[in-house]
């Protein structure tokens, strides 16, 4: 999982990239918390290289319904890990997609039980902000 960034870029294709997403997509699925923490450090770079609306569309149904599935993972350092790379998706997504994906996902992480988790979304929130304006950001995120 950490080598996949360079692995992703060392592809000559779109094609070859997006199958690359599905081994992605099988670390996150892994057994071992610690695989799902390393795959999850590689979601923001899902894509790179591709046209903007092309790896929009790849994340959407490739990758996110997965980070759904790690929002909730048993394991905290996994929800840390998403807290940590979360927000460097609404730039790939845009403001729309944003909204409608990441907003619900960031209310959830906010209301973690481990504070690393919370402590890490309240830290990103910038970057979230910056996509899709700070009123967005405060009234369906924060109390």
């Amino acid at each position: 999982a950490k080598e996949w960034k360079q692995l992703q870029a060392a592809l000559p294709s779109s094609a070859a990239r997006t199958d690359l997403v599905q081994l992605l997509v099988r670390l996150l699925r892994d057994a071992e918390a610690e695989v799902r923490m390393q795959a999850t450090a590689q979601i923001p770079g899902v894509g790179e290289g591709m046209k903007s609306n092309d790896r929009q569309l790849l994340v959407v149904t490739n990758v996110l319904p997965h980070v759904v599935e790690l929002v909730s993972d048993a394991s905290q350092h996994v929800r840390v890990a998403v807290a940590s790379v979360l927000s460097e998706l609404a730039p790939i997504l845009g403001k729309e997609k944003s909204l409608e994906h990441l907003v619900p996902l960031f209310s959830r992480l906010l209301k973690d039980d481990f504070s690393d988790v919370r402590l890490n979304v309240m830290s990103k929130l910038d970057s979230l902000q910056s996509v899709i304006g700070a009123a967005h950001v405060s009234k369906p995120i924060l109390p």
